[in-house]
């Protein structure tokens, strides 16, 4: 509660020439828009088990800074290959969707790779 922006930084993988380059940058201010991806992100189920192998992971990313009204930020990291591990330090969750059980998962990174 109380996101007043989301910037979002895509960067490409360890496949790209030249590797880990910055790709593009976006910043989301609208309450609407930042409120929903705040929900899709809570939304999205812990990595648990097995799942932390992901030999397919290049690297490739996309950050997203949310700002809040009392000026503290929370930095989340969301792997657009392999396991598509979605991180704040602290939480980590997947984007993937394992079994049918983590439909919105994809639907979050694909909104987001249009959005940054």
């Amino acid at each position: 509660m109380g996101a007043t922006a989301i910037r979002l930084c895509r960067y490409d993988g360890l496949n790209a020439k030249p590797r880990l380059k910055f790709v593009s940058a976006n910043l989301i201010t609208t309450s609407k828009q930042v409120g929903e991806l705040i929900t899709q992100f809570d939304a999205l189920k812990q990595l648990r088990g097995a799942t932390t192998s992901c030999p397919s992971d290049d690297a490739s990313q996309i950050l997203a800074l949310i700002s809040y009204g009392d000026r503290h930020q929370v930095r989340i990291s969301v792997a657009l290959t392999g396991c598509s591990r979605v991180t704040n330090g602290n939480l980590s969750r997947t984007a993937a969707n394992f079994a049918g059980r983590n439909p919105q998962g994809p639907k979050l990174v694909e909104q987001l790779r249009r959005l940054a």
